[in-house]
């Protein structure tokens, strides 16, 4: 019985990475294009690639940033559509 549970688990194992290495190349080739005009995809495009998604991804994130001001009457920092400071109560209108 251990041997099937064995094989079960080696089975698992390598389905897992099987799906977790066509996730990142789907991820990666979405951004791959041919940069020196031969036709092929080679390291470089590949790296090239990797770099596009990561700043894709760190523009995401700083686009996400709620938006904040400062409260002028106790210097604390709200998000910017808030109209009354939590703070101190006054009233930060538009």
């Amino acid at each position: 019985m251990s041997l099937f549970y064995a094989m079960f688990f080696i089975a698992f194992t390598i389905i897992s990475i099987v799906v977790v290495v066509t996730i990142i190349r789907t991820f990666i080739r979405s951004n791959m294009k041919d940069t020196n005009g031969d036709g092929k995809i080679d390291a470089n495009d590949f790296i090239n690639g990797i770099n596009i998604q990561f700043n894709n991804i760190n523009q995401n994130n700083e686009t996400e940033k709620p938006k904040t001001k400062k409260c002028p009457y106790c210097d604390s920092i709200v998000k910017d559509d808030v109209f009354v400071c939590p703070n101190c109560g006054a009233n930060l209108g538009n």
